[in-house]
């Protein structure tokens, strides 16, 4: 469980911020060598973690979305669960997020094409569920959720995707 995302580096050092989390207690940042991401404490920037060895220069802010509680962080198509103050997991396994996502689109959505653009929309207010947003070309969007209390993606009042996009 501890792997690569519990790196230490208590002299790296980075001018670049990725994201600030919701409380301000940590922030993300692009490592200054390596390109990695960093969970770096906001009172104490000596303090940092390395949370993904993806490349930072492919991750732009809007890639970041942590729940209101700072239980939870999604960058990218993957999801982490917090262990510690600066110390981020990939929940269930690395790749589970994405994996069990896009089976949920392939089964309840149905697109006519794989080519999707998923975003994290946010997390509701007591961050058990995150909306996430699917649009794919001449065929519509669609919102799906995931709910944290029960680990399943959902759609909430079985709304059907939207074929019009201007609706």
């Amino acid at each position: 469980m501890q792997g690569q995302d519990t790196k230490e580096s208590p002299t790296a050092k980075s001018d670049v911020v990725l994201y600030e989390s919701p409380k301000g207690s940590y922030r993300l940042e692009k490592g200054p060598n390596d390109h990695s991401v960093w969970v770096v404490s906001a009172k104490n920037p000596s303090q940092r973690r390395a949370l993904s060895t993806e490349p930072a220069d492919y991750i732009s802010s809007e890639d970041c979305v942590a729940s209101p509680d700072e239980k939870w962080l999604v960058m990218r198509e993957e999801l982490f669960q917090k262990i510690d103050a600066l110390n981020f997991v990939a929940f269930k396994k690395k790749g589970w997020f994405k994996s069990k996502l896009y089976d949920y689109v392939d089964k309840n959505i149905k697109p006519e094409t794989r080519h999707w653009i998923l975003s994290a929309e946010g997390w509701s207010s007591d961050s058990s569920r995150l909306e996430i947003g699917i649009t794919w070309p001449d065929s519509g969007e669609a919102q799906i959720f995931f709910n944290a209390r029960t680990n399943e993606f959902e759609r909430l009042g079985g709304a059907e995707p939207n074929a019009d996009s201007s609706k």
